[in-house]
């Protein structure tokens, strides 16, 4: 999975910004929306995860990630 090094390298808020890093990763080999909303729920609770947050903090944040994917 190339997401969790994306997770580790750009913050979790703007969220959109993250998610914009991952479908940049994305798009070489799983341009889907489906492929796309995974990958911004693995990377959100990452970098959440990464800066401090739990894990009752770090999976809404996932959800509203996949959301945007």
């Amino acid at each position: 999975m190339r997401v969790a090094p994306v997770g580790v390298a750009v913050l979790p808020e703007p969220l959109d910004r993250l998610c914009a890093a991952v479908a940049d990763v994305d798009r070489l080999t799983h341009d889907t929306t489906v492929a796309n909303a995974g990958a911004c729920a693995v990377a959100a609770v990452v970098s959440a995860g990464v800066d401090g947050a739990a894990w009752e903090e770090a999976a809404p944040l996932g959800l509203r990630a996949a959301a945007l994917g």
